[in-house]
Formats: structure tokens, sequence, C-alpha cells
């Protein structure tokens, strides 16, 4: 990590930090929030206490909000974002994301995790970097590795 400083969330106290301009990281490791629900009309969601609430549903921090804040606080090309999310969501989200051309990160490994050798995969592990505004790519590197999932 280059530098230090302290952030603004959004929200109720979730979202992704957006005053970070002196920082730069080689690597973020994240467990984004994956429960997906509306506070609004869910009212055991919205009688937990504030904080569980924000580490554990979505309504704070959608993973397109994470893949912009890794284009402004990974070093371009060579910092890393790693990330464990649920399956089927928010993991089917990430997925249309990293594939689509609308941003910068590149997916370098894609790790599907279970919890017992045969049973059905609970997590995805995701490894990605953000190109250079150019667009290069670093020679050697890239594209998705598919693993069974971890014990």
């Amino acid at each position: 990590r280059e530098g230090a400083g302290e952030g603004e969330g959004e929200g109720e106290g979730g979202g992704v930090a957006k005053n970070h301009a002196c920082c730069v990281y080689d690597l973020i490791v994240s467990a984004p929030p994956y429960f997906k629900s509306d506070v609004q009309s869910d009212r055991f969601v919205a009688a937990m206490d504030t904080q569980r609430r924000i580490a554990r549903h979505t309504h704070t921090l959608y993973m397109a909000d994470l893949i912009i804040a890794s284009e402004r606080l990974l070093k371009p090309v060579t910092g890393r974002m790693k990330v464990i999310v649920s399956l089927p969501y928010p993991a089917d989200e990430l997925d249309a994301l990293l594939e689509s051309n609308d941003n910068r990160a590149e997916l370098l490994e894609r790790v599907v995790v279970s919890d017992n050798p045969g049973s059905r995969p609970l997590r995805v592990m995701y490894t990605w970097r953000v190109r250079s505004a150019s667009g290069g790519q670093v020679e050697g590197e890239g594209g998705e590795v598919e693993g069974e999932g971890a014990e």
C-alpha cells in the first residue's frame, strides 16, 4: 500500500469509501455483503442491528460498486482484488460484470468452493486486476481458471 487516509462511506455506513486519492493498493481482499434483501419491505432485516445488516445485506454495496472501487484503489495492472461471494447471488452478477467490457476489471482466476468434495458449490472466489487505461495486458497473465472446491 502507498499512502494512508480516511474514506467516507455511503448510505447507512456501508458502501465503498470515496476519498482515497492518496492511496493505491497492491492487494485488496473482500468478503462483501451477499444477502439480497429489501430493508424497506423485510421487517426482519429492518429490525437487525444496523452494523450487522450492513455487513450481511447488499443494500449498501453492489458488485458494480466493488469493481468501480477496485479501478480507483488498485495499482493498474499489478494490483490484485480478491473477493469471495455466495452462489448463485451475487456470483451471477459479478460474473456478468467481469465478462462485460463496461469496466477495466480483468478476471485472472475464478475458483468454485464447496464445503466437501462432491457437495454443491457454495461460494466463488475471484481474483482480478485493473487493466491500464490504454487496455494493455501483461504478457503471460489473464484468463480464467476453474477450480473444484476447497475443504
